[in-house]
């Protein structure tokens, strides 16, 4: 693939980086855009993994103060549909009350090294979406009722089913970027 774009070229048996491969890369805007959607798609990844079981642990695990402050954060989502910015950083809390309730210092201390970087690719999402914030809430809302109920298999599913649709947000959102 190298070869065919020209960015390597072959004699005899030796390959080596072709000299006119500055001609062939376009504005380092790719290698960068590149980066940042990697980061991003890494991103949503470690939250497939780590956040569904999180939701779960919370159902099971959630006293009453929790359950107050998940569903705080639920309400004020709600409340601030009209404002991204607003909506962005309760969307935050909640999923950092989830994790609380979740009662584990280990998965507690690594999304709250990740936190930024989480904030920062669920606001990107949100901004460049034009629908993906009611979608959201409503997954919200399914999550919190699950963890206020005990239900904690309906807890991971909803939270998986929430952070997938993110990804495949992110996938539109991509191709329109292309396109």
């Amino acid at each position: 693939v190298l070869i065919y774009l020209g960015f390597i070229e072959r004699q005899n048996k030796v390959a080596y980086v072709s000299n006119n491969v500055m001609d062939r890369i376009y504005p380092k805007d790719i290698i960068e855009s590149f980066k940042r959607h990697r980061n991003i798609m890494e991103m949503i990844e470690a939250r497939r993994i780590i956040e569904p079981d999180v939701a779960e642990y919370a159902a099971m695990r959630a006293n009453p103060n929790d359950i107050e402050e998940i569903g705080k954060y639920y309400q004020a989502m709600k409340e601030s549909q009209g404002n991204v910015e607003d909506f962005i950083s309760f969307d935050n809390q909640f999923h950092l009350h989830v994790i609380h309730a979740a009662r584990n210092n280990i998965l507690m201390d690594i999304m709250k090294g990740i936190q930024e970087l989480m904030k920062q690719n669920k606001a990107l999402i949100l901004r460049k979406s034009k629908n993906i914030m009611p979608r959201s809430l409503e997954f919200h809302r399914k999550i919190f009722i699950a963890i206020k109920e005990g239900k904690a298999k309906s807890a991971k599913r909803y939270m998986l089913s929430h952070i997938i649709d993110v990804e495949k947000e992110m996938y539109c959102i991509l191709k329109e970027e292309e396109g």
